[in-house]
C-alpha cells in the first residue's frame, strides 16, 4: 500500500490492444511534440541514421530491373528510383515511371515502417519500437517521423512526469457534486446508471488529465480498502454493483470501477495485473502479493493510474498492519521510471520501457516510494547516482553509511526496525552535512537483519511549541548488519545505545557534523576523541553543570581530547555567546 507517514519526534527540541490503423501518418502527427531526446537506456536507436546512398545508375534503362524493383521491398532501391538526383536511378526514368516508384516506395515505408511504429508507440510496446528504430531501414523515416518517435521513447523514460502539475495531494471539491442518490442508483444498476453519475462528475471539464483525476478523486475517496479480505482464501464482492453498494473493495475492485468509469468517459483503459512491493505495510516481497492497478490513454500517450494506492495506506508500526483512509496522488500519473520501483506488471510491456525490469530484479532493487522522486531525492555515492543501482540488501560489518542529496530546508532522517516491527532507538543518526545533503549512518548494538527506512519532509523546521511534522517514507531496504556485538537477534534493554542521542537543533542549521565518538555510550575514565563541525562559535561538553570547550583546529572544526567523567550522560552544546546553549547530542556514560 502507500507509504507510511511518521512524525520528525527525535527527542528535546526537536486497455492496451488496439484497432487497424488507418491513417498512420496522421496519427503519428499527433504524437506528442516535445524537444528531441533520446533514450539513455537504447544505444542502439539513439542517433539518427544518415539518409541511404542511393545504388549507381546505369547508362541505360533496364525495365526487367524496374519491375524487379516494384515488386520487391528493397526501399534503398526504390528510393533510388523515386528520385530525379543526378546518379540515382530515377535519373534516367520518365515522370510516370518515377511517380509509380515513389507510390510502391510510400506504400512500402508505411508497411515496414509506420504501422508497426505507430502499433508499437500506442499499444504499447517500446522494446519493439526501439528495435525498429535500430535497424537499417529505420533512415527512411522522415527527420520529423524519427523526432517524434523518439520523444515518446523519452516521454516513457524520464523520471519526472511531465502531469506532475496534477498531483496536487488535494482532492478535487467537484466530487462532492455526487450525491447519495446518484451513487445509489449506480449500485442497483451500475450497468445503465453508472453513466449518469460520470457525465455529472465532470460536467464541464474539458481537460482529459483533470477528468481522469476527478475519476480518480472521487473514487479515492468514495471507496474504502476492504480489510476483511486479507484473511479469506478467495476474493469476492469485487463486481461494480458490490463496490458501488459497500463503497468497499480490494485492489481488483478499484481497478474494474477506474476502468468502467474512465471507459464511460471514452478514454481507452486497460486493467494491469502483476505484483506490487509494501502492500500491508510489509518490506518482505515474494510474487504472491497480487495486484491490479490501470493504464489510460491520453493524447496517443499512456498514463498509469492506481486508484487503490491512492485511497490509503497499511500503517505496520509496532510490526501490527492497520489501514488508514488516506487520500494521495502518488500514484496518479507517475513516471513509468517511478512506478518500476514499487509495481511488476506479469506483462512486462506494461512498463512502458524499453528495458523492462524482470522479475528477480524488480525483487532485488529497494523500494524507492514516489516522495522519493516528488521531493527532489538522489542518492550519492552510487555508480549512477541512481536508485535503481541501490540493492534490497545491504551488508555491512559495522556501520553502514549513506549520503542523499536534498533541496534545501528539506528535513531528512531514518530509522531501523527489528524483525518484529519496532522501532530501535538510538540506531540511526541523520546528519545535515551541507544545505543540500545528508549523512546517515545506521548501526544495531547486535548482529542480524534489520529494516531501514530513510523518511523526508520540504516543510520548514518545527517552531517552538508547534506539532511535530509529517514525514514521508521514501526509500526502505534491509540490513544485515554482521560486526555488531552480541548473539542475532532482538535487541535486549540491556544492550547499549549504538548511536548518540539526537536533539533537534542538530538537523539545523546545515553544517552540524559528528565525527566521533560514533558510539551512543561512553565509559568512565576512558579517553573520547571527540571532532565536531559547526557554524556555532562555541562547542561545549556539559555534564553535571559543567562545561567544558573544544578547540576550534581550523574553520568550522572543533575538537577535543576528554577523559570521561563518573557521571551519567555526557552532552554536547552549541552556542553563539558561550552563556546560552542549545544541546545538540548526548551520550550514556557506563
Amino acid at each position: 500500500m502507500p507509504q507510511e507517514k511518521r512524525t520528525s519526534a527525535k527527542s528535546g527540541a526537536g486497455q492496451i490492444g488496439r484497432h487497424p490503423v488507418r491513417d498512420l501518418s496522421l496519427r503519428l502527427l499527433f504524437l506528442a511534440a516535445w524537444t528531441m531526446s533520446v533514450l539513455h537506456a537504447c544505444s542502439t536507436s539513439s542517433s539518427i541514421l544518415p539518409p541511404p546512398s542511393p545504388p549507381v545508375a546505369t547508362s541505360t534503362f533496364n525495365r526487367a530491373d524496374f519491375e524487379r524493383a516494384l515488386a520487391g521491398r528493397d526501399l534503398d532501391v526504390l528510393a533510388s528510383y523515386s528520385s530525379k538526383d543526378k546518379g540515382s536511378l530515377g535519373a534516367n526514368l520518365g515522370n510516370t515511371d518515377r511517380e509509380k516508384a515513389a507510390r510502391r516506395y510510400e506504400a512500402l515505408r508505411q508497411e515496414i515502417l509506420l504501422a508497426p511504429a505507430s502499433q508499437a508507440a500506442l499499444a504499447p510496446d517500446l522494446p519493439a519500437l526501439a528495435a525498429l528504430l535500430a535497424t537499417p531501414e529505420a533512415r527512411h523515416f522522415t527527420a520529423s517521423e524519427r523526432m517524434k518517435l523518439d520523444s515518446v521513447l523519452a516521454r516513457y523514460a524520464a523520471i519526472e512526469s511531465p502531469t506532475s502539475k496534477y498531483r496536487t495531494d488535494t482532492i478535487d471539491p467537484r466530487i462532492s457534486r455526487i450525491t447519495k442518490t446518484q451513487l445509489s442508483n449506480a449500485a442497483r444498476d451500475p450497468e445503465h446508471k453508472l453513466k449518469a453519475l460520470v457525465t455529472a462528475l465532470l460536467a464541464g471539464e474539458d481537460d482529459p488529465f483533470l477528468r481522469i483525476k476527478l475519476i480518480h478523486d472521487w473514487i479515492a475517496d468514495t471507496i474504502t480498502y476492504d480489510v476483511s479480505m486479507l484473511s479469506k482464501n478467495s476474493v469476492t464482492g469485487q463486481d461494480l454493483a458490490s463496490v458501488l453498494a459497500s463503497r468497499r473493495a480490494v485492489c481488483s475492485g478499484y481497478a474494474r470501477l477506474f476502468e468502467t468509469m474512465a471507459g464511460l468517459a471514452g478514454f481507452e483503459t486497460r486493467t494491469v495485473s502483476g505484483y506490487t512491493k509494501s502492500l500491508g505495510g510489509d518490506f518482505a516481497f515474494n510474487f504472491q502479493n497480487s495486484h491490479a492497478w490501470n493504464m489510460v490513454r491520453i493524447d496517443d500517450l499512456w498514463y498509469f493510474v492506481d486508484t487503490t494506492f491512492d485511497a490509503g495506506a497499511f500503517d505496520s508500526s509496532g510490526g501490527n498492519a492497520q489501514y488508514h483512509k488516506r487520500y494521495s496522488t502518488d500514484y496518479l500519473f507517475p513516471s513509468p521510471f517511478q512506478l518500476r520501483f514499487t509495481h511488476s506488471p506479469d506483462n512486462a510491456l506494461y512498463q512502458l520501457s524499453v528495458s523492462p525490469v524482470g522479475r528477480e530484479s524488480f525483487k532485488n532493487q529497494a523500494l524507492v516510494l514516489p516522495a522519493f522522486f516528488t521531493q527532489g531525492l538522489t542518492l550519492r555515492r552510487m555508480p549512477d547516482a541512481s536508485p535503481a543501482s541501490f540493492a534490497y540488501l545491504q551488508k555491512t560489518g559495522g556501520l553502514f553509511s549513506l549520503d542523499i542529496e536534498a533541496p534545501e530546508q528539506m528535513l531528512v532522517d531514518a530509522s531501523l526496525f527489528d524483525a518484529k516491527g519496532k522501532e530501535l532507538e538510538q540506531c540511526t543518526l541523520a546528519s545535515h552535512i551541507s544545505p543540500t545533503a545528508w549523512r546517515l549512518i545506521f548501526a544495531s548494538p547486535t548482529a542480524g537483519k534489520f529494516k531501514a527506512r530513510i523518511f523526508a519532509s520540504p516543510n520548514n523546521p518545527n517552531s517552538a511549541g508547534s506539532s511535530p511534522r509529517m514525514l514521508a517514507s521514501v526509500l526502505q531496504f534491509e540490513l544485515e548488519i554482521n560486526g555488531a556485538g552480541g548473539a542475532s537477534g532482538a535487541v535486549t534493554k540491556s544492550a547499549a545505545p549504538p548511536l548518540p542521542k539526537i536533539y533537534g537543533r542538530y538537523h539545523d542549521p546545515a553544517g552540524e557534523l559528528l565525527e566521533s565518538p560514533l558510539v551512543g555510550s561512553l565509559v568512565r575514565g576512558s579517553t573520547a576523541h571527540f571532532v565536531y563541525h559547526s557554524k556555532a562559535e562555541y562547542v561545549s561538553i556539559i555534564y553535571d553543570n559543567i562545561f567544558v570547550p573544544l578547540k576550534r583546529v581550523s574553520g568550522e572544526s572543533f575538537s577535543i581530547d576528554l577523559k570521561v567523567p563518573a557521571t551519567s550522560v555526557i552532552k554536547l552544546g552549541v552556542s553563539e555567546d558561550n552563556v546560552r546553549y542549545n544541546i545538540v547530542l548526548a551520550w550514556d556514560v557506563r
